[in-house]
């Protein structure tokens, strides 16, 4: 998808005009659900996982898009106050303050939510901010990363229902991370958007689009899945992914 500035605000457009095919589809980003879900690393060391915050916009005609990616390796310390600031926009690394700052840019549309796996650090993070009568979504997963990304995230991709921009530059990184899930050096980029994934899916999103508050998905035992066999693995993402890869070799 691309963004379009109009008199009206931020504009996006789903697909290419191509002659004989319908228009792509055009939504403004004031009209869509806005929300983050986090996944918080344990250390910063150049080994350690990263701490991953995406922001996702859901357009009125249920398409999920991948707006923004903030990705770094910070230490506990730092990250609930990183988080907040997420909340308004996004973040860059002040050299004159020698921390993270607002850009002064909020997001195109307030969010509803953020949600963190109430995991290792993530639960210190909740706790810490419940102190300060900050509240985020829980995560409630009983899933492995594989399954939650077999499950909901590929299927998504295989009907067209998760969309990346055009250009942005943390899109190389993430979509790198993509193709090699689940064998890369990392997977935090995508579990965040497996979250996301199962976020829009179980929570029925898309039929709660006039509503603000939004329950956490059905426990396990209130969804219906298949086993997934050991040694399985996600589904192929979409060619037009390994496509794009191979362009960037050449």
């Amino acid at each position: 998808y691309r963004e379009e500035l109009t008199a009206d605000g931020i504009a996006f457009v789903l697909g290419v005009s191509e002659p004989g095919k319908p228009e792509p589809y055009r939504c403004m980003a004031k009209d869509c659900l806005w929300f983050q879900t986090i996944d918080t690393a344990m250390t910063a060391t150049s080994e350690s996982a990263y701490t991953v915050d995406i922001t996702f916009a859901i357009t009125p005609n249920g398409k999920l898009l991948v707006y923004h990616i903030w990705r770094e390796r910070v230490l506990i310390p730092e990250q609930l106050n990183i988080i907040l600031m997420l909340r308004q926009g996004p973040i860059y690394w002040n050299l004159l303050g020698n921390g993270w700052s607002n850009t002064g840019r909020p997001w195109p549309g307030a969010l509803m939510f953020q949600a963190i796996e109430p995991k290792a650090s993530g639960l210190g993070i909740i706790q810490a901010a419940e102190l300060k009568g900050i509240y985020f979504k829980r995560l409630k997963t009983q899933d492995s990363k594989e399954e939650r990304a077999k499950q909901h995230a590929c299927i998504m991709y295989q009907e067209g229902g998760i969309w990346h921009p055009q250009e942005a530059e943390w899109l190389v990184d993430f979509e790198d991370e993509l193709l090699s899930f689940p064998n890369g050096a990392t997977a935090d980029q995508a579990d965040c958007l497996a979250h996301g994934a199962v976020v829009m899916a179980e929570q029925g999103m898309m039929s709660q689009l006039n509503q603000i508050e939004l329950v956490c998905w059905p426990a396990k035992e209130e969804t219906n899945k298949d086993e997934t066999k050991e040694g399985d693995k996600p589904s192929d993402l979409p060619a037009f992914l390994k496509r794009r890869q191979e362009l960037r070799k050449e």
